[in-house]
């Protein structure tokens, strides 16, 4: 549940305890884009140590790699900023049956 407690208090959902409460979402799934909730859940996005200001790599000053990791880190970012929560949803149907829940 620590994940539904962060993605509350983060404002993507709504939670409420006791007799009648449950968990739905705080605002409408067009308005969630995953890229923020990307952003909001991951502590970093360092995929590598090189990315941390205080990482250490012998070949840091002359690597190719972080630069390739990075320009890939930031295309992933950018795809992601183009969906919404509600794109996501729209085989809503499969869905339910995939869940055993109804739509």
């Amino acid at each position: 549940m620590k994940v539904v407690s962060l993605l509350t208090r983060m404002g993507y959902l709504d939670a409420r305890r006791g007799p009648g409460g449950g968990i739905a979402l705080a605002r409408p799934p067009a308005e969630i884009v995953i890229a923020d909730v990307v952003r909001d859940m991951e502590d970093d996005l360092n995929l590598v140590e090189c990315f941390c200001d205080d990482g250490s790599c012998v070949i840091k000053p002359i690597c190719e790699l972080k630069s390739a990791l990075q320009k890939a880190l930031r295309a992933y970012l950018n795809t992601l900023e183009q969906y919404t929560l509600s794109d996501l949803l729209k085989p809503r149907n499969q869905l339910a049956d995939v869940f055993g829940i109804t739509a």
